[in-house]
């Protein structure tokens, strides 16, 4: 080959060689600006997920709580409670023979027990469900002392006050 066509080939040469640096560093520049971009589309996504997870963790806790108080409603909706006390309990003598029991209803009561003092013992006379009772057969002048509980199945309430009838 001629000086002169060696020249021109080095030339091209030294161009391709310019050309291929400047490829490779755009190239490089392109890349980490790929990667750059790709980290903080990582950054931006792993901030988004613990943010979902976040949210989902709130919503688990949601979820968890949801079920706790379903359940306590359910537990709730089974406990019968302690009846409460019965109240205005009067007795009234109607004839020379019976003496006549009323009551308010008592809350949560299922049935009630009306007892009788006897001496020093007090005697069940009767259970009902009703908020009355009449006591026959009782002698004429004679005091009678009487008290109600109201109960049901899971447990008692306390007695009401007594109340004397002659």
């Amino acid at each position: 080959l001629s000086d002169h066509m060696m020249f021109y080939a080095d030339l091209k040469l030294l161009a391709y060689e310019e050309d291929l640096a400047a490829y490779v560093n755009e190239h490089t520049y392109t890349q980490d600006s790929v990667i750059e971009d790709t980290w903080e589309a990582y950054a931006n996504a792993l901030e988004a997920a613990q943010s979902l997870l976040a949210q989902e963790k709130v919503h688990m806790m949601q979820d968890e709580c949801k079920a706790a108080l379903e359940a306590l409603q359910e537990a709730v909706a089974t406990v019968r409670f302690k009846p409460t006390v019965v109240s205005n309990l009067v007795a009234k003598t109607t004839n020379y023979k019976t003496i006549a029991l009323t009551w308010d209803a008592s809350e949560y009561a299922d049935t009630y027990v009306v007892e009788r003092l006897s001496g020093e013992e007090w005697i069940n006379v009767t259970q009902t469900s009703e908020t009355s009772y009449i006591a026959e057969g009782v002698k004429t002048g004679k005091e009678y002392t009487y008290r109600v509980k109201a109960i049901n199945a899971e447990a008692e309430g306390s007695y009401s006050e007594e109340v004397k009838v002659t």
